[in-house]
């Protein structure tokens, strides 16, 4: 198999992970009963990320015109960057008066794109198979 044709195939497969959580993260935002007490802004951090990232991975393939494998390492690069960026922002929040609902909210988002750093490896190990 091609390089380009195992990124497409890995895309594929992060693709319908994503939609699948994000899915099941804003029911579960929605429905706070059917969940642990306080993980309602964890919930809504996560769903908000995976529609974010299938906006990036549109846009990643519409605008740019992109083969797979460069946008493939763009979109991890994207991951990685708003990773770290939400990681800052949860611990300064963390550390404010008030602030537990903001970083509750970040801390969310980073569990999210850590999922989905986690995802890619684990759809390229799948589309080389």
């Amino acid at each position: 198999m091609t390089p380009d044709a195992a990124t497409a195939k890995a895309w594929t497969v992060l693709y319908g992970k994503i939609v699948l959580d994000r899915a099941h993260y804003d029911w579960f935002a929605k429905h706070p009963s059917c969940q642990n007490p306080g993980d309602t802004l964890r919930h809504t951090g996560r769903a908000a990320v995976y529609g974010d990232l299938l906006d990036g991975m549109d846009r990643i393939v519409r605008t740019f015109g992109l083969s797979p494998v460069d946008g493939w390492a763009e979109f991890r690069a994207d991951v990685k960057r708003d990773r770290d960026f939400y990681y800052e922002q949860a611990a300064d929040y963390a550390g404010t008066p008030g602030g537990d609902a903001q970083s509750e909210r970040a801390y969310g988002r980073v569990d999210a794109y850590s999922e989905v750093l986690a995802y890619m490896t684990s759809a390229e190990k799948e589309a080389q198979r």
